[in-house]
């Protein structure tokens, strides 16, 4: 919620008559906001000066309004001092229940902050209380007598655990609470900083006391940073296969701002660094084993296990689908992060649309293969094994694949360092045609030593209808084990030869074929799991 400050100083300071009006030069996105930096050269004369500036946007980020000269040593701000004026009618009975419900839910989250609060503190107490009582019981346990005491330790245990579990319950209820108030009370915010920055009725007013320690009066760049939300940057791929097997990959950036500013003619640079995410190192606090349960002569005696999780889920918006802009120039890596640094002025209009900015391109020189998983899915798919040959990781995110015939589909990778490789689909190759059979038999051998023994005979066929040869590599899996009373055999004199294992000990076995025009081939793969006829398994 903006405030409305009052501000009365008493100053020698001279004023400067016009306000300025200080253009952005270049931005930084994160993956969630966006740094601003306005520079514009101004004359500076000796002594204190304020400047006002009237350009920067009602909705920055108050905490990180900065102003600097870089790297000047007769130059210093003195203070900075923001303020939004709210001329709009409050009379205005929309934009006064706006107030009145902010105003309602920021009280409500003060008191179930308050209450969180209270309710960890109450859990803490109790902790220390249940640690006294352990210690208590572990210390006299083995001289016990009465039968009467024995269940009141029993009895004690069982109302911290009850304790415990309602505090854990109303924690959680109130987290709930709160973070629902919180994300009712965003989009309130959101809703008046709109009212506000639209209205046209509403000013932020920047006022910078700058010192000039010279006797003369100094032509000076003066630059103003701060962070704004409504920004965000993604990593996207293209990645298109020639029919002479090259493979081109582009990165590219879907960029979307709706911070109230369009961004013109500036020097745009992206960072994988997540500012969201707690920079704050955690604490180690010591931890107390005990055994889960604790046998004495006259109970059972035991201690309970408390777990807590929690998740979240985003939802990707639309892409706007433009023309990618270049943006291939510097990388930096700083504090375990990456930036990308344009080559060029880019334009990013606050329009809540994705835009797409081209960060690199290279050429893959990968042979495609057909390779298929019959287990898994009964067809034959195109793969091409890519090397990350630039000079920075491919992050996480989205792949757009093309062949020369067009849009293939969507796949996604994972993170892949600078020179490891990954491998991607084409789609499927629709000339092949594969089935798969699996055949069970199960019965006990042995005299001395009886087992179950489980049979397995894996039934592959693939056929080729294109006019020319191909080279498929076939993949299946057997089951492993690291349990010395389960034995598994592959039989090979009734399996088709020729394959390999492709991990040692991870039994995913392939086969390299080669499958003429109009010909069916067929391959097979048997193999036995044996067990103790006591054996609870039912493979």
């Amino acid at each position: 919620m903006k405030k409305i400050f009052i501000i009365f100083t008493i100053t020698t300071a001279s004023l400067f008559s016009e306000p300025l009006t200080i253009p952005i030069q270049e931005v930084l996105i994160y993956s969630d906001r966006a740094q601003i930096t306005r520079r514009l050269e101004i004359n500076i004369p000796p002594g204190e000066t304020i400047f006002k500036i009237s350009s920067l946007p009602v909705n920055l980020m108050d905490s990180t309004l900065r102003a600097s000269f870089p790297e000047s040593n007769q130059l210093n701000i003195s203070s900075v001092n923001s303020f939004v004026e709210l001329t709009t009618n409050f009379n205005d009975s929309s934009i006064q229940e706006l107030k009145e419900k902010i105003d309602s839910k920021e009280k409500e989250r003060k008191f179930l902050e308050g209450r969180l609060f209270s309710i960890q503190k109450e859990k803490s107490l109790n902790s220390d209380f249940e640690k006294l009582t352990i210690g208590s019981v572990s210390y006299n346990a083995a001289y016990t007598k009465s039968e009467q005491e024995v269940l009141g330790w029993k009895n004690s245990f069982e109302s911290l655990k009850n304790k415990f579990l309602k505090l854990e319950n109303y924690s959680h209820e109130t987290q709930k609470e709160l973070d629902k108030v919180t994300s009712e009370l965003s989009i309130l915010d959101q809703k008046l900083n709109k009212i506000i920055s639209r209205s046209g009725k509403s000013i932020r007013t920047t006022e910078v006391k700058v010192i000039n320690s010279s006797n003369k009066t100094i032509n000076y760049p003066l630059q103003v940073s701060y962070l704004v939300s409504g920004a965000l940057w993604n990593p996207v791929y293209n990645i298109t296969l020639s029919e002479n097997g090259q493979i081109e990959v582009e990165y590219i950036a879907e960029i979307q701002q709706e911070s109230g500013e369009n961004w013109k003619n500036v020097k745009l640079s992206l960072s994988t660094a997540e500012p969201r995410k707690s920079q704050v190192r955690p604490k180690v606090f010591g931890t107390l084993l005990h055994n889960i349960e604790t046998q004495t002569k006259k109970d059972n005696f035991f201690l309970y296990k408390k777990e807590s999780a929690r998740g979240a889920t985003t939802m990707a918006a639309p892409v706007a689908e433009t023309e990618p802009t270049n943006i291939e120039g510097s990388v930096d890596k700083t504090a375990g992060s990456f930036i990308f640094h344009s080559s060029e002025k880019i334009e990013i209009p606050s329009d809540k649309e994705f835009h797409r900015v081209a960060i690199s391109k290279f050429q893959a020189n990968s042979k495609p293969e057909l390779l298929t998983i019959p287990k898994l899915k009964k067809t034959v798919f195109l793969t091409g094994r890519i090397q990350n040959k630039i000079s920075f990781p491919l992050l996480a995110g989205k792949v757009n694949l093309y062949r020369e015939s067009g849009y293939v589909g969507e796949s996604s990778i994972s993170y892949i360092p600078v020179g490891s490789e990954f491998t991607i689909s084409f789609g499927i190759e629709n000339n092949v045609r594969v089935a798969y059979r699996v055949d069970t038999k199960n019965y006990n051998s042995g005299i001395v030593s009886n087992k179950k023994v489980f049979e397995k005979n894996l039934y592959i066929s693939i056929e080729n209808f294109d006019k020319s040869e191909k080279k498929i590599n076939v993949m299946d899996q057997i089951p492993v084990s690291d349990i010395e009373e389960a034995e598994i055999e592959i039989d090979q004199e009734n399996s088709t030869s020729g394959y390999k294992e492709k991990v040692k000990n991870s039994g995913i076995y392939e086969w390299s074929v080669t499958i003429s025009p109009n010909v069916k081939k067929e391959l097979n793969l048997k193999y036995k799991v044996k067990v103790p006829a006591t054996s609870s398994l039912n493979f």
